[in-house]
């Protein structure tokens, strides 16, 4: 066993003392003489106080400790004993006067106030020269931070680990469940736990498994890992568990360049491959299709939107495509987006410049073999960012960058004409039934996969994710997101003038289109956005139960959201003060109705910018918006004034006309009329063409006002707003038609162009007439 150099210098001292005691005992007894040792030491043995434990554990060669007392503790006793009997000691408080020296050990009691309260031990040799001094602040209150002695505390001062983010919530000994958040690139953290009792034990687990030492590195899994932390009180009579949960962030979607220089060459081979989908009516639960594919590079083939036959680079990049095919019939190479001047080339080489960005295809050109070889989905995504663009994460203004990218490519496998794509007869090609009646397979994939397995697209609360939408299959596709908006930038590679915004845009087999969509600043952990072909049943075949062309945006918050988030479909605002003045009027058959008229000050509304909410097709020049925002602020018009529910409309009906010649003059009879309540309103929104954009009814109980009509989804454009009144007898009266102008200001807000202005409404009467002329 080693020995330190302190503890044997200190066993030599006690031998040269032993040996001078042996000498003067000696000398007494054959002399009568005293010898005096010429061997000294001030050091203690030990040090103790009455009011709670000391730290650091009590070292002769430590003179400095501190000690934790209750805050009702109002006095401390302080102990200590000399290493050599023959040393006295004294104590002093705050730099007082010492007390009087006791030989050997002794004790001293004192006042203490709350905080800091220094007691000094003054050990003095036998000499009465050679002197030391210990110190120990007694903390009364734990002002300093200095942890009383409990023997049952069970908790913890501290959670920490390397690599993590700040705890959530902010750690408190209370508190026992915390979580922290990390990027993708920390893949592993160690903890550490402090206890708040130094005799208190820890012991931590991982996802329920034990670590043999609590200070070993702890891998992180995408996802949550769960650390559980044990403590046991220095009795062991009491455990307390902490817990944190750990998220380790997924990789968000990016599509790297396939080359980073303006020359660049490419081994293209187009194989065959098989694919595992998952499929309720099969056997096994699952069946292998075949399939046609490109392999980039040595990748093993796969479908568009894979990342084996996906092809990225910069404008200006001249490709040297070198072709190896391994399907039948020859494949030769098509790019339908590209100027025919950039592209030359035979069977075995091709050489391609990039001249124009955005997202195509690349696909089989023409031969007789072609149309077979695309529908067994040989097809693959080629994509061209701006050369200036310095992250790859643009679409075509290499100023405009995004946080996440994404390919979106569907195709669509009929399995019976997989299994024989020679001889099938392509007019049944994608039926969910052969000509005998029997049912077939026809499966929807994203990516060259089905749900369930398809991938999860990964984003944060605020990113601005690009969508290279591709359709490389034989059906329309209008890719519905819902819950979000989706803003179409371009289709095959042309940029619109004005973006344009829909719920599911349509695209056409062999089309592509870049979208872009903001994701809610309010998004929260966990929450998912189903994005799938609404333009078909999401099933296999006959199958019931959902597969198919659908994934989902998989939201991973890095923060909670901002106490200003608003709802996806916000409520209506509060009701604004108004004045009221009302009029009354006998009303003749022949008058007009004089309304309640309503005055109310501006009020806020939020419109979420989007066109075309209804889905497929090419949305209407006058709705198209440049705004991307998922919500913005309009000035809302003040209220319509409307006659109230109940009001005495009469409307002239039914009138009976005769008409009897005296002379030149003519004579009616009195014309009769009904009352016909209003019970309620009707309006229209419509664009310049007619068409309906939102319609409704209200109540006439209250004023008409544009914030009651929910007009989400209002945008860019010029529409007609139309109001009409209903009684309850069934009669439509036409209130009033008026032109609304929307546009954008400055700062990218929606702005109503001018407000509607209150005013007297006066009705149409409607006048059925009908009569005889009598000569």
């Amino acid at each position: 066993m080693k020995t330190s150099t302190y503890e044997t210098n200190r066993t030599m001292k006690h031998l040269a003392k032993f040996f001078d005691a042996a000498i003067a005992a000696f000398a007494v007894l054959t002399t009568g003489t005293t010898v005096v040792s010429a061997a000294t030491e001030a050091t203690l043995s030990s040090i103790s106080v009455s009011t709670g434990a000391i730290t650091p554990t009590f070292v002769a060669g430590t003179t400095s400790y501190a000690s934790a007392a209750a805050v009702e503790a109002t006095a401390t006793t302080v102990s200590a004993t000399a290493s050599l009997p023959t040393s006295s000691v004294q104590f002093r408080i705050a730099g007082g006067t010492y007390t009087s020296a006791t030989t050997g050990s002794g004790s001293a009691t004192f006042d203490i106030v709350e905080g800091a309260n220094t007691v000094d031990v003054l050990v003095t040799d036998q000499d009465g020269v050679t002197t030391g001094t210990y110190s120990v602040v007694v903390d009364r209150g734990g002002s300093m931070g200095i942890a009383a002695v409990d023997p049952t505390d069970a908790t913890l001062s501290e959670i920490s680990g390397s690599n993590l983010t700040a705890l959530d919530p902010v750690f408190d000994a209370a508190t026992t469940a915390y979580k922290s958040i990390v990027e993708n690139a920390v893949a592993s953290t160690t903890i550490s736990a402090v206890t708040t009792q130094i005799d208190a034990t820890i012991s931590i687990s991982v996802d329920g498994v034990a670590l043999t030492d609590p200070a070993a590195s702890i891998p992180l899994k995408v996802g949550s890992t769960s650390v559980v932390i044990t403590v046991v009180s220095p009795d062991t009579t009491v455990s307390n568990t902490y817990s944190l949960t750990i998220y380790r962030a997924p990789e968000f979607p990016t599509i790297p360049l396939t080359c980073p220089t303006l020359e660049c060459s490419i081994n293209l081979h187009a194989g065959e491959g098989s694919l595992n989908i998952k499929d309720v009516t099969a056997p096994a639960g699952s069946v292998d299709v075949p399939f046609y594919g490109f392999g980039v590079n040595g990748a093993d083939v796969g479908l568009a939107g894979s990342a084996a036959s996906t092809i990225k680079v910069k404008l200006g990049t001249v490709i040297t495509f070198n072709l190896s095919e391994s399907v039948p019939g020859a494949v030769s190479l098509s790019f339908p987006s590209i100027s025919n001047a950039s592209v030359t080339g035979n069977s075995g080489t091709f050489q391609v410049t990039a001249d124009k960005v955005g997202t195509m295809i690349y696909e089989p050109g023409s031969n007789p073999s072609a149309p077979r070889q695309i529908a067994m989905g040989l097809v693959g995504v080629l994509i061209v960012v701006p050369a200036d663009c310095e992250t790859g994460l643009c679409a075509y203004d290499p100023a405009v960058t995004y946080a996440d990218e994404a390919v979106v490519a569907t195709t669509d496998i009929d399995a019976e004409f997989a299994a024989n794509p020679a001889a099938f007869d392509m007019g049944y090609f994608g039926q969910s039934r052969n000509p005998d009646g029997s049912p077939r397979q026809v499966y929807h994939l994203i990516n060259g996969k089905a749900y369930p397995d398809t991938d999860l697209i990964n984003v944060r609360p605020t990113d601005n994710l690009l969508i290279r939408s591709v359709n490389a299959g034989v059906s329309d596709k209008t890719m519905g997101l819902l819950g979000m908006q989706q803003t179409l930038l371009a289709r095959n590679a042309s940029l619109y003038t004005n973006a344009q915004t829909f719920v599911a845009p349509l695209v056409g087999p062999g089309e592509t289109a870049d979208i872009s969509i903001a994701v809610s600043e309010c998004a929260t952990m966990g929450q998912q956005y189903s994005l799938m072909d609404q333009g078909r049943a999401m099933n296999h075949g006959t199958a019931n139960g959902f597969g198919g062309a659908m994934t989902f945006l998989n939201v991973w918050a890095t923060a909670a959201a901002p106490d200003t988030c608003i709802p996806d479909v916000p409520g209506p605002p509060p009701t604004p003060e108004t004045t009221t003045t009302t009029s009354t009027t006998t009303i003749a058959p022949e008058t007009t109705i004089s309304p309640v008229t309503t005055v109310a000050p501006t009020t806020t509304i939020y419109i979420p910018v989007t066109t075309n909410p209804g889905g497929g097709g090419e949305p209407e020049p006058e709705t198209k918006s440049t705004v991307a925002k998922s919500s913005t602020t309009v000035a809302a018009a003040p209220p319509i004034a409307l006659p109230s529910r109940g009001s005495a409309v009469r409307i002239i009906t039914d009138v009976k006309i005769q008409l009897t010649k005296t002379g030149m003059s003519f004579s009616t009879k009195a014309p009769s009329y009904s009352v016909n309540p209003i019970s309620r309103y009707k309006f229209t929104i419509s664009t310049k063409s007619g068409r309906i954009f939102r319609q409704g009814t209200v109540k006439s109980s209250a004023p008409l006002k544009l914030s009651t009509w929910k007009t989400r989804n209002l945008s860019v454009g010029t529409y007609t707003l139309s109001v009409y009144a209903l009684t309850s007898t069934g009669k439509v009266i036409e209130v009033f038609t008026e032109t609304i102008d929307v546009k954008v200001d400055t700062n990218k807000a929606l702005t109503v162009d001018q407000q509607l202005t209150p005013r007297a409404i006066t009705p149409k009467v409607i006048i059925h007439a009908s009569g005889i002329f009598q000569k």
